[in-house]
This record gives C-alpha cells, sequence and structure tokens, in this order.
C-alpha cells in the first residue's frame, strides 16, 4: 500500500510539473499589460517556483495574472500560493515586487521583512529591502541593508554602486569613495564602478582623481556617453576649452541630438569668438525648443555683436513675449 501511495504521489507530482511546462509556454508568449509597472530596479520575470504542487498551481495563475494586468487577482492567488507554503523564499519575493510595482511601499517592505527572517542569510532579500528601503525614502535602512548585502555577497557590482550613490546623496562623500574603492579592489576594470568614482571626484572637484576614472572608462568605451558628457564638464570647469571642444564634437558624432553638448560647444565658441559656429548651433537649439529664452537671449547677444541691430531686436522682442 505504502508503494502504491508513493507511486500515486509521483504521478501527481509529475502531471503537476506538465501543466506548469504547459502554462511557462503560454507566459513566455504573454505581453505585459499597460497597467503593470516596471521599473529599473525590477523586472516581471519568471522566477524559481515553489515545491509543493498546490503551491505551484498557485503560483501560475498569479503569474498569469499579473502579466495580464490583473494585479488584485495576482495578488490574492500569490496569498493562496503562500498558504501551501509559506516558507517559499520565491512566492514571498513575488509578492513583495507586486506590491511594490503597485507603490504599496510598505505592505512591500513587509513582506520583504518575512522573506528576510525566512531566509536572514540570503542576499537577495537584502537587496530588495534597500530598494524598497531607497523607493520609501529610507536612506539609512536602505544603506544597512545593501551594506548587509556585500557581507553576504562581497562580488557582487550594483550593492556597490547603489550604496555610493546613497552615500553621494547625503553628501557623505567619504564614504561613497571608500565604497567604490572596495568595488575597484575586486574589480578593477569595472566601468560603472570608474564611472561612478570619476563623477564622485568631479563633484567634488578633485579633478586630476575624475579625470583619470573617467578616462579608464573611455579607455574601455569610447563611446560612452555619459563619461563624455563627464569628462567634458570637467574641462569646462578647468577652462579647458579646447579639450572639452573635442569632446563636445565627438559626442555629436555619436549622437547628434545631443542639447547639452550644442549649448556648451555654442558657449566655447562665443568665447573663441566664432560666432557663426555658435549662431548656427544655437538654432538648431531653438528648432527643439530647448531653453528656448536663453538660447534667444544668446542669439540676440550675437546678432548685437555682429552689428546685425534690426534681427537682435525681433529676437529680445521674442524674449520679452516669453517673460
Amino acid at each position: 500500500m505504502l508503494e502504491i501511495k508513493s507511486f500515486q504521489e509521483d504521478i501527481t507530482r509529475v502531471l503537476y510539473w506538465v501543466v506548469f511546462l504547459i502554462l511557462f509556454g503560454m507566459l513566455a508568449a504573454c505581453t505585459p499589460h499597460p497597467r503593470v509597472i516596471v521599473t529599473h530596479r525590477m523586472k516581471v520575470t519568471l522566477r524559481e517556483a515553489p515545491t509543493d504542487p498546490k503551491a505551484i498551481y498557485a503560483y501560475l495563475v498569479a503569474r498569469t495574472k499579473w502579466l495580464n494586468g490583473d494585479a488584485t487577482g495576482a495578488l490574492k492567488a500569490y496569498r493562496k500560493a503562500i498558504q501551501f507554503d509559506p516558507a517559499s523564499l520565491p512566492l514571498h519575493m513575488e509578492v513583495a515586487k507586486l506590491l511594490w510595482s503597485l507603490g504599496r511601499l510598505p505592505e512591500a517592505i513587509a513582506e520583504a521583512k518575512i522573506a528576510r527572517e525566512l531566509y536572514p542569510d540570503n542576499p537577495g532579500v537584502y537587496e530588495l529591502l534597500g530598494n524598497l528601503y531607497y523607493d520609501n525614502r529610507q536612506w539609512k535602512e536602505s544603506a544597512s541593508s545593501f551594506e548587509e548585502v556585500l557581507k553576504l555577497a562581497p562580488n557582487r557590482t550594483k550593492p556597490y554602486l547603489f550604496l555610493s550613490s546613497l552615500y553621494a546623496d547625503q553628501k557623505n562623500y567619504e564614504k561613497a569613495i571608500e565604497t567604490l574603492k572596495a568595488l575597484l579592489k575586486r574589480h578593477p576594470d569595472s566601468i560603472m564602478g570608474n564611472f561612478y568614482l570619476g563623477r564622485i571626484y568631479l563633484q567634488i572637484d578633485f579633478w586630476k582623481k575624475a579625470e583619470q576614472h573617467l578616462q579608464k572608462v573611455l579607455k574601455r568605451q569610447p563611446d560612452s556617453i555619459p563619461a563624455l558628457e563627464a569628462l567634458a564638464t570637467l574641462y569646462m570647469r578647468q577652462k579647458a576649452h579646447t579639450k572639452a571642444e573635442k569632446i563636445y564634437l565627438h559626442l555629436l558624432r555619436i549622437d547628434p541630438q545631443n542639447e547639452d553638448a550644442k549649448w556648451y560647444l555654442s558657449q566655447i565658441y562665443i568665447q573663441e569668438n566664432k560666432m557663426d559656429r555658435a549662431l548656427r548651433l544655437l538654432k538648431e537649439l531653438r528648432k527643439t525648443g530647448e531653453e528656448e529664452v536663453s538660447v534667444n537671449l544668446k542669439i540676440g547677444l550675437i546678432y548685437f555683436h555682429q552689428k546685425r541691430f534690426s534681427k537682435a531686436i525681433d529676437v529680445f522682442k521674442k524674449v520679452l513675449e516669453k517673460k
């Protein structure tokens, strides 16, 4: 009798997994409904399923409902799955993420805390909590969570970046730099690590160190727009206009619609008395509506400098109309 019962249980489990595989194929073809919110820190993806057969079925129902925009039905199905498998880490994590996507941050944090109590040594739980606390503007708790991630999984890259950003936002540049140096000690060629550190050095006017780290990024990714923009800003602050001009021209080859590059390059041309070049760039900016008042003021001043007084007056009138 025991053998027959065991055999029946095995058949039941196999059948559940067959259903799982069929629904997995259906889920792969699903397109998220517009009401499903996807943030840059979270993508709606199929995670490891729970082990209990009844929980598996409820989990798949929840996933299907979520991907089809029925968040309320998904949450109800997840709760049912947790009743069958209350110790399932994936279920608690999925519920927290669903609540997060709905903007119900206190509930999402409470759910993630349950996962932390069940699995206190899981770095993924602390990383999720760190993100949730960050979105809930609980900076201290967020930093503490990311610090815990790095204790448990020191080779992960993203927690260093998040943690350094938290410290930098709070003007704690010493801790931000310390965190990024710890990352670069493990991953010296980390593009994001070098970029973040270069950007922080730029913020505190450590120009030489900022340039060193930004150049490391550009050595590996010569067309990195954020690194090029940061380095151009550095050269503008140093009044190294020739170097800045070279970078802005490179930026415009990569991204011809880059408004910041056009604006700052036009300022360089004005200082170098290359008024026609500056005027061309400013007119391009005016077509896009970018900072129209500031752009028109510059255009008017260039016309005045060129003794094209009627054009200057027309432009200044437009500025006054906007005011």
